[in-house]
C-alpha cells in the first residue's frame, strides 16, 4: 500500500500543480469524485486508473490550497465560519483521496486476480 501511495504522489504531482491553479477544475474533479465513488463504493467497477489519480490529485491541491488560506490568515482573527469551511474542505478532501486510493487497491486487486 504504502508503494502504491508513492507512485500516486509521483505521478499526481504536475496534476496538483494543474488543480492549485485552476479552481474551478479541481471543484468540478471533487464533485465529480463525490458522485461517483459513491456509487462505486457499492459496485465494484471502478473507474479508470487516470481518473482515481485525478481524485487524488484535486484532493491533494485542495489540502494545499486550504493549509495556504490558513497560513495566510494565520496574523487576522479567523471567523468562526472560515474555520468550518477550512474543516469541511480538509474533510471531505481526506474522504475522496481515501476512497480513490482504495478504488486504486481494489481495482489493481481484481486486475492482478484475473
Amino acid at each position: 500500500m504504502q508503494q502504491r501511495v508513492e507512485q500516486v504522489d509521483q505521478a499526481g504531482e504536475t496534476l496538483v500543480t494543474h488543480y492549485l491553479d485552476n479552481p474551478f477544475s479541481r471543484s468540478s474533479v471533487i464533485g465529480e469524485a463525490c458522485i461517483r465513488l459513491s456509487w462505486d463504493c457499492s459496485h465494484p467497477k471502478y473507474p479508470q486508473r487516470e481518473t482515481l489519480l485525478r481524485y487524488v490529485a484535486a484532493a491533494q491541491a485542495l489540502v494545499i490550497d486550504t493549509q495556504q488560506h490558513i497560513n495566510r490568515l494565520a496574523s487576522r482573527k479567523r471567523s468562526r465560519s472560515a474555520a468550518v469551511e477550512y474543516a469541511m474542505r480538509i474533510h471531505l478532501a481526506g474522504r475522496v483521496r481515501e476512497q480513490a486510493l482504495h478504488a486504486l487497491t481494489n481495482r489493481n486487486e481484481i486486475t492482478n486476480d484475473h
